[in-house]
C-alpha cells in the first residue's frame, strides 16, 4: 500500500512517499495539487452549469405544459360540447364586454338570436342523437358564415347567439338573411337516421344608445326572433 505521508516535514516542505511505513522518497506536489484544485474547481463548475441547465429546462418543459394544461382546460369551460362553439355564459360575457365597449367608443354593436324551428319535433321522431347532429351542423354553418371578429354561441338548448361588434344593423341584418336561407338549403346528416332539412328564425338588435344594457338588447334580439318564427323564415329587426 502506498500513501502520501503529509506529517512529515522537510525543507522543501514536501510530501514524503512511503510504503508499509517505510520513507521511499519525496514528491513535489505543489504543480499537481494546483492543478488538481484547478480540475476539481473546473468540474464543480461544470457540473453546477449542468444543474443550472437540467433545472432551467424542466422548468421550461414544466412552465409549457403547465401553459398548455391551462389553455386546455380554460377552452373546456367555454365551449359548448354538442356544438363546439361558445358557451351560453362566455357568450353573455363577451356580449357585455362588447356593449361597453360600443357605448364608450359610440360604435355599432348588433346581436342576433337564432332559433331552430320544430326542435321538439325532431327530437321525438328521430331522437336526441340526431337533434345534436342538427344543432351542430348549423352552430358550424354560422361559424363558417360570420367574420372572425364576431361572436357565435349557443344560447339556450335549441336556440344560437351572434354577437356583431362594429357592425351596423343593415349590415347584421343582410347577414342574418344570408344564414338563414344558407341553413335552408342544408342537408343534414344525422349517421342514425335519415337526411334531415330544418328551418330557422332570426331576430336582430341594435344597441342605440349608451344607456342600453345587455338584457335590454337580447330582449329586443329575443321579441324580433318570435316576430320571424311567426312570420315565417322572416329576419325581423327589433330597435
Amino acid at each position: 500500500m502506498i500513501f502520501i505521508e503529509k506529517s512529515y516535514k522537510s525543507d522543501l516542505s514536501s510530501p514524503r512517499v512511503a510504503l508499509f511505513g517505510a520513507l521511499i522518497g519525496a514528491i513535489v506536489a505543489l504543480t499537481v495539487s494546483t492543478v488538481t484544485t484547478a480540475l476539481w474547481s473546473l468540474e464543480s463548475m461544470c457540473f453546477v452549469l449542468m444543474g443550472q441547465i437540467i433545472v432551467t429546462c424542466f422548468a421550461i418543459v414544466i412552465g409549457a405544459y403547465i401553459a398548455v394544461v391551462s389553455a386546455y382546460w380554460h377552452q373546456l369551460s367555454i365551449t359548448d360540447d354538442t356544438t363546439q362553439v361558445y358557451n351560453r355564459r362566455y357568450l353573455f360575457r363577451r356580449l357585455d364586454k362588447e356593449l361597453q365597449r360600443a357605448q364608450q367608443h359610440n360604435t355599432a354593436l348588433t346581436f342576433a338570436v337564432v332559433e331552430v324551428d320544430n326542435m321538439r319535433t325532431y327530437n321525438n321522431t328521430y331522437g336526441h342523437v340526431a337533434g345534436d347532429a342538427v344543432l351542430f351542423a348549423i352552430a358550424q354553418t354560422l361559424h363558417q358564415e360570420v367574420r372572425r371578429s364576431d361572436i357565435v354561441g349557443r344560447w339556450g338548448g335549441d336556440e344560437f347567439g351572434i354577437v356583431f361588434p362594429d357592425r351596423q344593423l343593415s349590415d347584421a341584418l343582410a347577414l342574418a338573411e344570408r344564414i338563414r336561407a344558407h341553413i335552408d338549403r342544408l342537408s343534414i346528416d344525422t349517421s342514425v337516421g335519415p337526411t334531415v332539412h330544418v328551418t330557422v328564425s332570426v331576430g336582430v338588435a341594435a344597441s342605440t344608445n349608451r344607456k342600453s344594457t345587455v338584457l335590454e338588447l337580447v330582449h329586443q334580439a329575443d321579441k324580433a326572433m318570435y316576430q320571424a318564427k311567426e312570420q315565417k323564415n322572416t329576419v325581423v329587426s327589433a330597435l
